[in-house]
């Protein structure tokens, strides 16, 4: 088993968590560019909400709330696992907040919390929505 690879390796690598491994060093060394191609390449629907989040976390860093928000709605209607969707929604539900819309920030956080409820044995999913 391989424990790592330098950053050109790891971009070519057919493995999406390589990519995103490098999408996300790539970042840190001023160069986003990975990171826009990192959902494109993203193969299934959880790659691709990963690589929404991920991008989430960056356009919150550089204050971009709208980007941000952009992103996650991006993967909204995707065919997710309730982990998934309910992680998405709590990112959504603290965009929205940021960016003054409160209504609309409850709906979607309650929307995260009713997921969880509908999905007990889900306990990521109930552990996402628990720390936020």
């Amino acid at each position: 088993m391989q424990k790592g690879k330098r950053k050109d390796e790891a971009w070519a690598s057919s493995d999406w968590c390589w990519k995103a491994a490098a999408a996300f060093y790539d970042y840190f060394d001023g160069q986003g560019g990975r990171l826009d191609e990192l959902f494109s390449v993203a193969k299934s629907p959880e790659e691709q909400a990963a690589s929404a989040v991920m991008q989430f976390a960056f356009d919150i860093d550089d204050n971009d709330w709208s980007a941000a928000l952009q992103h996650i709605e991006a993967v909204m209607t995707y065919d997710l696992y309730p982990v998934d969707k309910a992680w998405l929604l709590v990112h959504e539900s603290w965009a929205m907040f940021e960016l003054g819309r409160k209504d609309e920030a409850i709906s979607a956080g309650s929307n995260a919390v009713s997921l969880c409820l509908q999905n007990p044995d889900d306990i990521t999913a109930n552990e996402s929505v628990a720390r936020q």
